[in-house]
């Protein structure tokens, strides 16, 4: 990556710095907008100044090399991002195959589902282990539920057809009754990607009195499994921030991340310590959402100064041993994550970061409820499902009208399908007679089915940034 400079610009400063999600911006490199010799070095990364441009070089890519990477330019109070780079490293893909039960199941037994990685060893650049997850999807009318499972890695051997390959396999457990009945599908996060397995189908036999003291000895290794689960999660992530941080020269112990939540039109303050001994140096706040380029929201130097930076609804000004953003009636494009920055010389450091999510307004919606077909459905049959939407009309602040979207879960091993339909309401809502504040609102969706549209379909309703579901309505294909 390279960015070209004139060399009539004296006593500016150019910098280098990558945006992951998730993570602080790292500072990977800094130098004068004139010519001069200074190189910056870090394990696989070098920044240094070429003819008429600044340059990054990194080696020996990983996927956590994965991130937008920004050229800055500082010219005393005035900071620009030059240009953005979003670099994407694609790494292997492992091969996914879940084994069904061997023996019939009934209600009672102890289970295990195992799902089989395979992948190539010597090319793995992904850090840590496979994160597993398992989708349950039922063949009743209940909503589909996801259990999260963390496989060891004691389980993986090399294959001795192909030395290069190695299999992993994750296994979950847990004692069954009739209610488990369904397809439960492997999904592998790795390398920044989830891959889906192609389903285990789960039939229960019969029924079986269940064993309580048996299912209470489950139930306590399944949370002391989680538990150290989570603690490992929580010590590899510490442990991969700790390296990443040793790859960049501008990360600092002292860095301080934030969250803030205020409802939307009030006033908010954000505040960074500035210490006025501070020499040559400049902070900065600047606005990040992802996305789109980071915004300069105001600069000022680091001793004492009236220097005031207002634009619309945002002031940046000094108070007492503080840099402080001051946003007055919040809107909703004011979420984002907002960085203090200091920069002396051709070093940059980010000091803060704050998450700043404005809430907005309860859904209106007061229940969701979907209507069965009332008679029986054959293949070639036009059929359409109904989504009634009972809300308040009277209290509705959110804009527009409701989306709705169809989910199928299917009872063979085919993948989960979400179909989307949006009806225009405006004809279709109707107030009730007994509560005059309240409306109803009838979506519909219609197709001609075959025999494998067979599952249960549920509506969901977005509205104010969530989305509600319906109670599920099952649909039976007669031959």
């Amino acid at each position: 990556m390279a960015f070209w400079f004139q060399k009539s610009l004296p006593k500016k400063f150019l910098f280098w710095v990558r945006l992951v999600s998730g993570n602080f911006p790292e500072f990977l490199g800094g130098t004068f907008t004139f010519d001069i010799l200074v190189v910056n070095k870090a394990p696989r990364f070098t920044a240094e100044q070429g003819p008429g441009t600044f340059l990054l070089h990194i080696h020996k890519t990983k996927p956590s090399d994965t991130g937008v990477y920004y050229c800055i330019k500082v010219n005393h109070l005035k900071m620009t991002f030059l240009n953005g780079t979003f670099l994407r490293i694609k790494g292997p893909d492992p091969d996914i195959t879940a084994a069904p039960p061997s023996d019939p199941v009934r209600p009672g037994d102890s289970v295990t589902l195992q799902c089989s990685v395979l992948s190539d060893s010597e090319s793995k650049t992904c850090p840590g282990e496979h994160s597993v997850f398992w989708l349950r999807v039922g063949s009743n009318e209940s909503h589909p539920s996801l259990i999260y499972a963390h496989g060891n890695s004691a389980g993986c051997e090399k294959s001795l057809e192909a030395h290069s390959q190695q299999k992993c396999v994750y296994s979950f457990s847990k004692n069954i009754s009739s209610s488990d009945t369904g397809t439960y599908y492997c999904a592998v996060a790795t390398c920044g990607e989830i891959l889906f397995g192609n389903g285990t189908k789960l039939d229960v036999e019969g029924l079986n009195i269940w064993d309580l003291q048996k299912a209470n000895a489950v139930l306590i290794l399944s949370c002391a499994a989680l538990a150290i689960s989570l603690i490992v999660i929580a010590f590899l992530i510490h442990t991969i921030k700790m390296k990443t941080c040793d790859c960049c020269n501008g990360c600092t112990d002292n860095r301080i991340f934030e969250t803030k939540t205020i409802g939307v039109g009030q006033n908010v303050t954000l505040t960074c310590t500035r210490d006025r001994l501070w020499q040559s140096t400049y902070l900065f706040w600047i606005r990040v959402v992802s996305g789109t380029f980071p915004e300069i929201l105001g600069g000022t130097l680091a001793f004492d100064s009236e220097v005031v930076e207002e634009t619309n609804r945002i002031t940046a000004t000094q108070e007492p041993g503080a840099f402080v953003l001051h946003i007055t009636k919040t809107q909703f494009s004011d979420t984002a994550v907002y960085y203090c920055i200091k920069v002396k010389r051709s070093n940059m450091t980010f000091s803060k970061g704050i998450f700043l999510r404005i809430k907005g307004p309860e859904p209106d919606i007061i229940t969701v409820i979907q209507d069965f077909p009332s008679d029986p459905v054959r293949p070639g049959d036009s059929v359409t499902l109904q989504c009634s939407v009972l809300s308040d009309s009277e209290k509705k602040t959110c804009p527009g009208e409701h989306s709705v979207f169809w989910f199928r879960a299917g009872s063979d091993k085919s993948h989960p399908s979400l179909i989307y339909a949006q009806r225009n309401n405006s004809d279709e809502c109707e107030k009730s007679l007994e509560a005059r504040s309240q409306q109803k609102c009838v979506y519909s969706f219609s197709k001609n089915v075959s025999s494998s549209d067979a599952g249960t379909y549920y509506c969901a309703v977005a509205t104010c940034g969530e989305i509600l579901f319906g109670n599920g309505t099952k649909l039976d294909i007669e031959v």
